[in-house]
């Protein structure tokens, strides 16, 4: 229940300025109290308005899209298809992750 209060505090301080969607809130309202636990110090987002809310909020955002170079991406995504390309022990199908 405390992350849909939070949820709509957070949209009510930020939709209108902001442009806080309201199930970006409710995530942001999640990674908050899990920071505030002291779980996490970060979260990975690619969702712009996501990442400079949860910033506004103390909260360290990873864009994703913004740290891995253009080239490495494309890259990597060849590589992460490989590695999870794999056959399956249950029924000996090639199966994806």
């Amino acid at each position: 229940v405390r992350h849909y209060e939070m949820a709509e505090k957070l949209v009510g301080a930020y939709g209108p300025t902001q442009g806080l969607r309201a199930l970006d809130s409710l995530h942001l309202a999640g990674a908050l109290d899990l920071k505030a636990e002291q779980l996490i110090d970060s979260i990975v987002v690619a969702d712009k308005i996501l990442a400079r809310v949860a910033a506004l909020e103390g909260l360290l955002a990873i864009d994703p899209e913004a740290t891995i170079p253009a080239y490495m991406r494309a890259r990597l995504t060849r590589q992460i298809f490989v590695v999870s390309a794999r056959r399956s022990p249950l029924n000996g199908r090639l199966s994806r992750v």
